[in-house]
């Protein structure tokens, strides 16, 4: 049970560290430990933000925060700081419940979320991990996660047994189909807003807010890559100002 609770709060962290440096620029250190229970502190000092997941079952997951911390981690948007952490959250959930949900019959959706003064979970019923962020440059944040979605992530290795089972079949059987095994494949995906040559001696002289021009207008369509091949192309859209 504890081992696949910690492999989706590794995806999480991975997840939460590509939204921060998404939004900030820069990629987060994060390491994290268990805990037995949420340290004392003042009533209302920490914010917090309840999740639910749906899919083969539900559970829930609280992320707790010091106004210090999710003011840092909001700070692109300083008069809107709470309101981008919980941008930077919501990107991280959805992601990992992606990722999570690979190899499951079911897909893990995230459901509804809620920002609490107070978490008022049962600590019995939770997994809980305090999530230290550059070695404590930002005061730490903690996540529980409930002990319920345990069950959904041995889903995912069961399903895991089950392809091992289709691999050692029997001589004269069908083999599985081929575009059931190119569901499972995991290729590198970039997004190209245009290209320049630049001479090697302006390199040096850049420094940050230079300015490179592209060979694309605004406007104009970006391409979505997979393996260095154009396989797609859209436009950029803002969200809230990102």
């Amino acid at each position: 049970m504890q081992q696949t609770i910690e492999a989706f709060l590794e995806t999480w962290m991975e997840e939460f560290g590509r939204a921060v440096e998404m939004f900030t620029g820069s990629q987060p250190a994060l390491s994290q430990n268990r805990i037995s229970m949420l340290p004392a502190s003042e009533p209302g000092s920490l914010l917090w933000r309840k999740q639910a997941f749906g899919g083969r079952a539900d559970f829930v997951t609280w992320t707790g925060a010091a106004e210090a911390a999710w003011k840092d981690l909001g700070s692109a948007d300083p008069d809107n700081a709470q309101g981008t952490y919980f941008e930077i959250l919501n990107q991280a959930q959805m992601r990992a419940a992606t990722v999570a949900s690979r190899g499951l019959d079911q897909p893990i959706s995230c459901g509804e979320s809620a920002a609490m003064a107070e978490a008022d979970f049962d600590a019995t019923q939770f997994a809980i991990y305090r999530l230290a962020i550059d070695g404590g440059r930002i005061p730490d944040l903690f996540i529980a996660i409930e002990l319920a979605a345990a069950s959904v992530f041995e889903a995912r290795a069961e399903a895991a047994g089950g392809l091992e089972l289709i691999e050692q079949r029997h001589e004269g059987e069908p083999a599985p189909l081929v575009t059931e095994r190119l569901f499972d494949l995991e290729l590198p995906v970039a997004i190209s807003l245009g290209y320049a040559e630049v001479p090697v001696k302006a390199i040096p002289a850049m420094t940050p807010g230079a300015v490179i021009e592209l060979n694309k207008e605004t406007g104009e369509d970006v391409e979505l890559l997979v393996h260095g091949r154009v396989v797609a192309r859209g436009e950029i859209t803002l969200v809230k100002g990102n």
